[in-house]
């Protein structure tokens, strides 16, 4: 789990980067202002969502099989 955190604080954080160099007004006014500041806390909703896919696919293997 917490590898997964990881991941989504790197991809989350470069978003929110790539996101600030293309909006004006959040470079105007700073991330206050603008929509990007939720990016960075939707890290922890996103990991605790990953995490409970990851257990039911663990859980569930022969659902993911592949039919002959």
């Amino acid at each position: 789990m917490l590898l997964a955190f990881f991941i989504n604080v790197f991809v989350i954080i470069t978003a929110t980067c790539f996101l600030y160099s293309l909006n004006e007004e959040a470079r105007m006014f700073g991330f206050g202002y603008s929509g990007l500041l939720m990016l960075i806390f939707s890290i922890p909703v996103i990991t605790w969502i990953n995490f409970f896919i990851l257990l039911f696919v663990k859980k569930t293997p022969h659902l993911w099989k592949a039919r002959n």
